[in-house]
């Protein structure tokens, strides 16, 4: 895994060195899915260490700054998210964890996407955020092809090109005395082998990359993929195979991973996830079933473990668990009901043990148990009445016994009471 040398767009990775074990997985699933990247681990020994850094930041095209606690201690790191700011930069900030920004950087990032990456239970789902991110992909070996989620449409502006001038043997797309078809040429090195009419694939045909392997195979309509049954080879191992429309998918297939398993089956409709029911398999054995709108998971859908038991049923809005009523369910037996924004338990909601009585209910923010009252009822009958803060009692509340007389009323401190820290 070696930082990017080139003249290519790139990713600048500004993060603090304490936070190296956790930027290395993101660093190398970027790099295993073909981004050019570049981190301070290349700079060349016996180079001033400031030049190297503001001449890579000037050279990049996308900058994603890791953002954590070390991270804002680390006066190299904000130089580094300034000079990007400065240079006008695209810019992502990567949560490694929840922390708060100073109120004058905050007010200077304000506008620049963020993503959670320790809010996302699935490491997949942040990854399809992640490469989402606007201007991203141009930092992206165009040999790789389509990101593997392909939720956008194949590319086809290359391959609906008119062919090269070049005058085979026999016209282009008619069989030669061998009886078999002349391959036409495109600018882009890529050929087409089978029936065509105007010069333009027509019928069953195969599209070839500029190295002979095969690209599409299946049906063509005026020199465009369009029917049923056409199977499209990316770069990077994965393929498609389905139904088509103008060069899009549209209409029922799969998307296969590069080791042959699926990835995604369901409906498309121009070119993206559309319909009631695809179902989507992610890397750990967990899979998705449910409807889709525009690529994204749009509706009342379910999250399953890879075992097949429930993890998730509820609203989704935009790829994201968002609504009033949705249940998760923990590996522990418990399982929460409530409401859910933009990923994370958001509201009021109920958290029940394994028999199913009242573990807690009450207000959750973050993701966490945060508000003014909320009552959590133990295993041995007692329960607290009072504010929580990110999961802990915290401020003034009463702690009761079993049979309902007080054990305890006054202030909690992050979880602890009858004394202050």
């Amino acid at each position: 895994m070696k930082p990017y040398k080139g003249s290519e767009p790139y990713i600048f990775i500004s993060y603090a060195h304490r936070d190296f074990d956790r930027v290395e997985d993101i660093i190398r699933r970027l790099s295993e899915q073909h981004y050019r990247v570049w981190y301070d681990e290349g700079i060349d020994p016996g180079t001033e260490w400031d030049e190297n850094i503001a001449s890579h930041v000037l050279g990049c095209h996308f900058f994603i700054a890791m953002m954590s606690a070390n991270y804002l201690q680390s006066e190299n790191c904000k130089d580094e998210l300034n000079f990007a700011r400065e240079n006008s930069k695209n810019r992502i900030l990567v949560y490694l964890e929840d922390v708060t920004l100073p109120a004058g950087m905050a007010m200077r990032l304000n506008r620049i996407q963020s993503i959670y990456r320790c809010r996302y239970a699935d490491p997949d789902e942040f990854y399809e955020k992640l490469y989402s991110a606007p201007e991203i992909g141009t930092c992206r070996d165009a040999a790789a092809g389509t990101k593997r989620d392909e939720r956008t449409a194949v590319p086809q502006t290359e391959d609906s090109a008119a062919p090269s001038d070049e005058k085979p043997a026999a016209a282009p797309g008619e069989k030669s005395a061998g009886a078999e078809y002349r391959p036409i040429p495109y600018k882009n090195g890529s050929y087409y082998v089978g029936p065509a009419e105007n010069r333009l694939p027509e019928g069953i045909g195969t599209m070839y990359y500029p190295d002979g392997r095969v690209k599409y195979s299946g049906p063509f309509k005026a020199g465009k993929y369009d029917g049923p049954d056409g199977t499209y080879y990316f770069e990077d191992g994965s393929r498609y195979e389905g139904d088509w429309k103008n060069g899009r998918k549209h209409g029922q297939g799969i998307q296969y991973f590069p080791d042959g398993k699926k990835q995604y089956e369901g409906p498309y409709a121009d070119g993206k996830r559309n319909g009631e029911k695809g179902i989507c398999y992610f890397s750990d054995g967990s899979r998705y079933e449910g409807p889709w709108k525009e690529g994204s998971r749009e509706g009342t859908g379910t999250i399953y473990y890879p075992d097949g038991a429930k993890k998730y049923e509820g609203p989704f809005t935009g790829g994201k668990r968002h609504g009033e009523k949705g249940t998760y369910y923990f590996r522990d037996g418990t399982w929460y009901v409530g409401a859910w924004k933009n990923d994370f338990r958001e509201g009021f909601g109920t958290i029940y043990y394994p028999d199913g009585s009242i573990k807690y209910e009450g207000p959750f923010a973050g993701g966490k148990k945060n508000g003014e009252k909320g009552i959590y009822h133990y295993k041995d009958g007692s329960w607290y009445e009072g504010p929580w803060k990110d999961d802990l009692r915290n401020g003034e509340g009463v702690l009761y016994h079993a049979d309902g007389s007080i054990k305890y009323k006054g202030m909690f401190t992050e979880g602890s009471y009858g004394k202050q820290k």
